[in-house]
């Protein structure tokens, strides 16, 4: 897809450039008994990278900075890149695997803790295996004398980056939208810009109408009850992630989020066409059905990031897709009988 690769492409170029930054002018020992071991701020970006784009691309940063920093920013080589490698590329890949799995504050939170904990265990053992070879030592001296100390560095230098990553990440994330936004619109895209009702009228609207974290319905009726509420608290560039079992309602739910959005026309399912499109009353309206499509490598192919970051609202069941705007609503839909569908909804599920 050449939208999303393009945006994509340019994303991890930019953080690329970011760690680059960081590791040349941020480096320098934590600790005094273990002067050979710097801290570095290169894998708050690389972090950041697996939230926005998943695992391979941070794993691609990884090799490309540690290549930069062992062999041009004198690092130490081969020995450097090898360490960094196993150090950064283990911790993203548990951190992007729990955000990928569920990408709420407490997933992200919970690859964190994992992968520090996982960082403390492998790199203190690549230390005592690897640090006598470049300090020329017996081990048994290493182990000795600063075993403790390597553990405490490999405490304190991923618990920084994380606590600077979760500082940095929903600014950078924002960021990346509007420059992307700005540059389509750039490209003549007015039908982009579409009407949306006042900041003000929206927020008054959510006083009125807050919509319920846990619901339950026992009809259909009650199900557009529910939509029509979540309709009345979109905003423009907003994407709706429904999650839920084949039949569970999410075709169902996204009727009436339609027809409470002003859509007259008769809403179907779009599991052959991947994606309908629909004109509300403040928005156009995109429904996603992802469910056939294998990756996001697959989706890549179609094109559908213009719609995804424009100024309508859109709704996909099946998400298949990392790199999402900001604004999402999370809804979960499960079947409790034959008639009563639980719903659970989370309108902050990213960072």
């Amino acid at each position: 897809m050449k939208t999303l690769s393009t945006k994509k492409l340019c994303g991890i170029a930019v953080l690329t450039a970011m760690s680059i930054v960081l590791v040349s002018l941020i480096h320098f020992p934590l600790l005094p008994a273990v002067p050979f071991l710097e801290y570095d701020a290169a894998d708050v970006p690389i972090i950041i990278a697996a939230f926005l784009y998943g695992v391979p691309s941070a794993l691609i940063m990884t090799v490309a900075v540690s290549l930069l920093q062992a062999f041009a920013l004198g690092g130490n080589g081969v020995i450097g890149f090898v360490m960094h490698v196993l150090s950064t590329g283990g911790f993203v890949v548990i951190v992007g695997l729990f955000y990928k799995r569920k990408r709420t504050f407490k997933s992200a939170l919970a690859g964190m803790g994992t992968g520090i904990l996982f960082w403390i265990v492998e790199m203190t053992l690549w230390n005592v295996l690897i640090t006598p070879l470049y300090m020329k030592v017996p081990r048994e001296v290493i182990v000795k004398d600063f075993l403790g100390y390597i553990a405490l560095f490999n405490l304190i230098k991923p618990t920084i980056n994380c606590a600077l990553t979760l500082l940095l990440y929903k600014n950078t994330h924002r960021l990346f939208d509007k420059v992307w936004a700005e540059s389509h619109k750039e490209k003549g895209g007015k039908d982009m810009k579409l009407q949306s009702a006042p900041e003000t009228e929206q927020a008054e609207k959510s006083e009125i109408n807050p919509i319920p974290k846990v619901f339950l319905s026992k009809s259909v009726e009650d199900t557009y009850k529910l939509a029509e509420t979540v309709a009345k608290n979109l905003t423009a560039g907003e994407v709706v992630l429904l999650d839920g079992d084949l039949g569970a309602g999410k075709t169902t739910f996204t009727k009436g989020l339609f027809k409470a959005l002003g859509v007259t026309e008769t809403v179907t399912s779009p599991t052959f066409t991947i994606m309908n499109e629909y004109r509300g009353d403040r928005f156009k309206l995109y429904h996603f059905d992802m469910y056939r499509i294998e990756s996001e490598e697959e989706l890549s192919e179609l094109g559908f990031e213009e719609q995804l970051f424009s100024d309508g609202v859109s709704v996909i069941e099946w998400n298949k897709i990392s790199d999402l705007p900001e604004k999402r609503l999370y809804v979960s839909v499960k079947a409790v009988s034959d008639t009563e569908r639980e719903f659970e909804i989370n309108e902050s599920t990213d960072i």
